[in-house]
């Protein structure tokens, strides 16, 4: 999905008032964040300190894991082990799962304001540009081509969108299209890493 230029294309015009800001405002991603990894860390020192004293609780009365302690060392402590990682799975699985993607969304929210901000830049440089205009025509674009643009920095893909449409309408009154944009690279010309946008997450 292209999820950062399609919600921005989409996305109502800021409104002109600002509303009060509440006395008790909620959180932040970030600092949900924050306090998300901090609660990982201290479950995780905690798990470490008792780990020993809930696989002692698991196991008593277990009379099979006893005979194997018995006779077969191999199998018991192979059986303990798999109660221990059951247990750390239990525990810490939920957390990370939840850090991560609140991870992802952050990274989304960045990219977004990354790309409003070059939004504005462009149309300061450029007056007689329509930057929404420009995001439509990236909409209507091949997916090889989105991709292409959206491995571009934010403060590059305006200028490659218009570059684009100015190419693609000379194209149009020729009788044919552009192939390849000159500053856009292709899958097989990208030196530097991509991006990490939604198209290359999911």
């Amino acid at each position: 999905m292209n999820q950062e230029l399609q919600e921005l294309e989409s996305a109502p015009p800021a409104p002109e008032t600002l509303e009060e800001p509440s006395p008790q405002a909620e959180p932040s991603k970030q600092e949900r964040l924050q306090a998300l990894q901090s609660e990982l860390s201290q479950s995780q020192q905690s798990l470490e300190q008792n780990l020993a004293g809930i696989l002692a609780k698991e196991c008593e009365g277990d009379t099979d894991l006893e005979e194997l302690f018995y006779e077969d060392k191999q199998a018991f402590f192979e059986k303990v082990f798999a109660l221990q990682n059951e247990k750390i799975k239990a525990e810490l699985e939920p957390r990370m799962q939840e850090i991560e993607s609140l991870g992802q969304e952050i990274a989304v929210d960045d990219k977004m304001q990354a790309i409003e901000q070059a939004k504005e830049q462009f149309a300061q440089q450029n007056p007689n540009a329509n930057p929404d205009e420009l995001l439509q025509f990236f909409m209507q674009l091949p997916p090889e081509q989105q991709a292409q643009i959206e491995s571009l920095p934010p403060e590059q893909i305006f200028q490659a969108l218009q570059e684009l449409q100015g190419g693609a309408a000379q194209g149009a009154q020729s009788g044919e299209l552009p192939q390849q944009l000159s500053g856009i690279p292709s899958a097989a010309s990208v030196n530097e890493p991509e991006l990490d946008l939604p198209t290359q997450r999911y």
